[in-house]
């Protein structure tokens, strides 16, 4: 199968139907994506297969540690792999140590893929597998379809071009294995992942400048990036304010109105 994903979905949305080169309709193009699963955990007694042959419960890959889930379709020949090496490059600026302080892991959203797609995609990646080939993952359909329910991971397939419409995006995942957000991988960078992984960690991982700066950061969902919390708190005192010189202005004008004279000399009441 192939995929597309957030270019496509762009696309649809300027678009009152998609081109002729795609079958699905804008509508069906906005169901792809992640649901909010906020604070919910995976089911750490899925087992996956990795590109090493090793077969572990999903708990045992995660070990208690923060981590990144990232879904791709393994036939992909376009934007997944960009995701993914995205996910990687990143991963690559980060003092943080892999499989110590933090996991990554992609794993096969299609349930149709098989370990021979798998590799064959993985092969095409080098910078994927830089990861380790433990960290690439594959389950039966079953499994697989579990997975992404449990994630929220909403893809809308494509019969008649035989692809896939989907968020090009990962979960961080907490080290109790609670899910915490989804992250665009394709604007993802080494600080915004690493501040992450901090977080995730409830602070065990990283360094106290790390733990320092994040204490006065917050994550902004509408930049996918971690904010100061003083400006952050800044615009919220700031709508506060407009809010209240609006309230006071309708309060005075209604005053007014009560008080001014009507036809008949009288004021209002």
């Amino acid at each position: 199968m192939r995929c597309r994903a957030f270019a496509l979905l762009f696309l649809a949305l300027l678009l009152p139907t998609v081109s002729a080169e795609g079958g699905l309709t804008r509508a069906e193009l906005r169901e792809a994506g992640f649901a909010d699963r906020t604070g919910q955990m995976l089911p750490g007694d899925l087992t996956l297969t990795d590109a090493a042959g090793a077969t572990l419960k999903l708990e045992n890959r995660l070990g208690g540690r923060p981590a990144l889930l990232a879904f791709v379709d393994y036939t992909c020949e376009t934007v997944c792999g960009v995701a993914a090496e995205a996910l990687a490059g990143a991963a690559t600026g980060l003092t943080l140590r892999p499989g110590e302080d933090y996991r990554m892991l992609v794993a096969g959203f299609d349930p149709r893929d098989t370990t021979a797609d798998r590799d064959a995609w993985l092969a095409v990646h080098p910078a994927v597998a830089a990861l380790g080939r433990g960290a690439v993952l594959s389950a039966s359909p079953a499994a697989t379809r579990r997975l992404t329910e449990a994630a929220g991971f909403e893809a809308v397939y494509d019969a008649e071009h035989d692809q896939f419409a989907h968020p090009a995006g990962a979960l961080l995942i907490g080290a109790d294995g609670r899910i915490l957000r989804a992250l665009d991988l394709v604007s993802l960078d080494p600080d915004t992942l690493r501040l992450a992984l901090v977080e995730a960690s409830g602070g065990a991982a990283g360094s106290l400048l790390d733990r320092a700066i994040l204490s006065c950061y917050g994550w902004d969902a509408a930049t996918g990036r971690y904010t100061p919390v003083v400006s952050m708190a800044l615009m919220g005192s700031g709508l506060f304010t407009v809010a209240a010189i609006l309230l006071f202005l309708a309060l005075m004008l209604t005053r007014e109105r009560r008080s001014a004279p009507g036809p008949d000399g009288r004021r209002g009441a």
